[in-house]
């Protein structure tokens, strides 16, 4: 008979199982993981990783799962502050979203690696699918919008113009500092400037009414 495993004690299993799993399909690529490595990483045999996963690519929908519900979190916290603020502010949630996925770059490259393969999952369509949601949801507050302005259009539009470079940058920003021999730092700002700018002087225009969204910026020319 098996030992009895504490409750605390299998919580923190099953997040040494995620942790090491994330760390090991962003760096190797899922299909170069196999169970057998994780568990001995995490330092328990395969029996203890089938009671908690079903099999391996569990443990990534679970990683992306929990990836997507942290985002729409932190989405929906924003949309709550500028309804509040009746103001579209990308001064005020840009940076907190840089520095939100900036630690979660592992699981952007690993949702992107499946993105690439045939497999009829896509998880980027599933996070872009989350997020109109709660983006509609909040234009209604903020402009009082019955109408669904969200045409497939719009969705090609951004989806490729925003959410591809934004994942695309965080995927490959420490191979491009490695590359190019810059410091992380400075990309990153580089990458947030041109980001609010797109944000303020294309998107803030084009899909919002007019004199609402443009970021306040100090006029030092008196």
């Amino acid at each position: 008979m098996s030992p009895r495993i504490s409750a605390g004690s299998e919580n923190e299993t099953y997040k040494s199982i995620l942790s090491v799993s994330e760390r090991l399909f962003a760096d190797k690529g899922f299909d170069a993981t196999g169970i057998d490595e994780i568990a001995r990483e995490v330092g328990i045999t395969k029996s203890v990783i089938y009671y908690h996963f079903k099999n391996k690519s569990e443990i990534r929908k679970v990683l992306i799962n929990r990836f997507i519900q942290e985002t729409m979190g932190l989405k929906k916290m924003s949309a709550e502050h500028q309804v509040r603020e009746s103001n579209i502010d990308a001064n005020h949630f840009i940076p907190i979203m840089i520095q939100f996925l900036k630690k979660r770059e592992r699981i952007i490259r690993i949702m992107m690696a499946q993105t690439m393969t045939a497999e009829s999952a896509n998880p980027l369509f599933n996070f872009w699918d989350k997020n109109v949601d709660i983006a509609k949801d909040y234009r209604q507050k903020l402009f009082d919008e019955s109408r669904d302005t969200h045409t497939k259009d719009n969705f090609l539009e951004v989806y490729f113009f925003t959410l591809i470079p934004i994942f695309s940058y965080f995927a490959f920003a420490d191979s491009w500092c490695r590359h190019y021999d810059m410091e992380r730092k400075d990309t990153d700002g580089i990458f947030s400037d041109g980001l609010l700018a797109f944000y303020n002087e294309y998107l803030t225009p084009r899909y919002f009414p007019s004199g609402w969204g443009k970021s306040e910026t100090t006029d030092d020319s008196d």
